[in-house]
């Protein structure tokens, strides 16, 4: 999948987006790894008010010339996966709640269906 599972163990106190429309929804995280190009694990975790946490070193965002990522979301070096949890862990729910904020400022522009309410071109 492209995000890392709801799960119980070990991390009971760390909610982690999913694959699917619900599992983003109850998650606080959704790890945005390298992949195979721009976009779906981005637009998924915006869609789904996930606050995604990009670990892809010298790998440029959509928009990130045109956007201020350290609004919603985490980016973090590849050397910082072995601390992941701790850094999740210090998030106050405050914060969690201010990423959001912002999510929902700049989400319209990771949807590229203009008929859906999506701004995608509008910042291309």
């Amino acid at each position: 999948t492209y995000f890392i599972q709801n799960n119980t163990e070990p991390y009971p106190d760390i909610k982690y987006g999913g694959s699917n429309m619900h599992d983003g929804v109850q998650g606080d995280f959704c790890f945005i790894p390298y992949g195979d190009g721009w976009g779906s694990r981005i637009m998924f975790a915006m869609q789904h008010a996930c606050i995604p946490v990009v670990v892809q070193d010298h790998v440029h965002q959509p928009f990130d010339d045109v956007m201020p990522w350290e609004e919603f979301g985490l980016r973090l070096r590849n050397v910082d996966i072995h601390d992941l949890m701790y850094i999740l862990r210090r998030i106050p729910q405050h914060r969690k709640w201010q990423y959001r904020v912002a999510m929902n400022k700049y989400r319209h522009a990771f949807h590229w269906h203009q008929e859906l309410g999506g701004t995608a071109y509008n910042w291309t």
